[in-house]
């Protein structure tokens, strides 16, 4: 099929062709995992504290593929030739920062 060409695609078969070609070439990309240890500060604003608590996790999910796609772009853009390809997060206790009570 390389350099096949018909009168309604022109050379886009020709062209999707030498994409397939560099791509085949290119040399295998790793794929790795990070274990990230990450704290959040989260302020909720509530009657109760124990409501608070409960939807504090509501805020802390995983980015969805929009969010991945924006980070992927600014990293190629600045030279960091990496995609993250997932983001899985698990979120453990809740605890008052610091002890804090804000008004």
């Amino acid at each position: 099929m390389s350099g096949q060409m018909n009168r309604r695609t022109g050379s886009r078969i020709k062209w999707a062709t030498a994409v397939l070609d560099m791509w085949e070439s290119a040399p295998a990309m790793k794929d790795f995992a990070f274990k990230v240890n990450l704290v959040a500060v989260v302020r909720v604003r509530a009657d109760d504290e124990n409501v608070a608590r409960k939807v504090v996790p509501t805020v802390l999910g995983a980015p969805g593929t929009v969010e991945i796609g924006l980070a992927n772009e600014n990293n190629a853009a600045t030279g960091h030739h990496a995609t993250v390809t997932d983001v899985d997060f698990s979120i453990g206790s809740v605890k008052p920062f610091r002890g804090e009570v804000l008004n």
